[in-house]
């Protein structure tokens, strides 16, 4: 297998940080989340300093795993040089409705992970169909032009993937009491021929009424 490794993920919550984690414990190879990640890089200095890890040891070696999603790729981004000379793996998910709830409900958790000492909590998430409307735009735009790429080396799901060998300090994520109600706002959107965020109606950017 050529090195380095590069996991590109059709958006967030598609299962790209335990995969990952997962090949650097197989391989022993070091493994880098996003490193060039404009909008994290902007508020988290612990990201300034996987950056510089990054370009440091890329200067010098090409044995390590790198993972991003398809909205970085980028022309001056870092990651162009290890997009065209690696072993480049696209990560997607099935269940389209399930990753954009994910994401929408680790948006608004501010909450990405969920800890294995962790205990259940019940607790409901606002819908607020214009930000669901933005994440079904930015992740089908990427599966779009991801199934238009034919440069990836392997396509994987993540539903497809054996975790038990991983060895996390985290689990799957606490759904939300009203997940069905979340899953059944993007099921109608993606049906919806006018993406919500495109009208100027005010309404839509309000919750709308949750039954429990």
């Amino acid at each position: 297998m050529k090195l380095p490794i590069v996991v590109v993920g059709t958006g967030p919550r598609c299962g790209s940080t335990p995969y990952v984690e997962m090949l650097s414990q197989q391989l022993d190879l070091p493994a880098f989340y996003e490193p060039w990640c404009k909008r994290i890089l902007s508020i988290d200095p612990l990201y300034v300093k996987s950056y510089t890890d990054y370009i440091h040891l890329k200067s010098q070696s090409n044995k390590y795993i790198v993972k991003f999603f398809m909205d970085d790729t980028e022309i001056r981004s870092p990651y162009r040089t290890d997009f065209y000379t690696g072993y480049k793996i696209l990560l997607s998910r099935r269940d389209i409705v399930g990753q954009i709830a994910s994401w929408y409900i680790a948006d608004n958790l501010n909450k990405f992970h969920t800890f294995q000492d962790e205990e259940k909590q019940n607790y409901v998430i606002s819908i607020y169909r214009k930000e669901i409307s933005e994440k079904i735009k930015m992740l089908t735009r990427s599966i779009f032009f991801a199934e238009q790429c034919s440069t990836f080396d392997k396509r994987i799901y993540y539903e497809d993937i054996d975790f038990s060998t991983l060895k996390s300090d985290y689990k799957k994520t606490i759904q939300p009491s009203n997940i069905d109600e979340i899953r059944q706002e993007i099921e109608k959107q993606l049906k919806d021929s006018i993406p919500i965020h495109w009208i100027k109606d005010k309404s839509n950017s309000q919750p709308v009424s949750i039954s429990l």
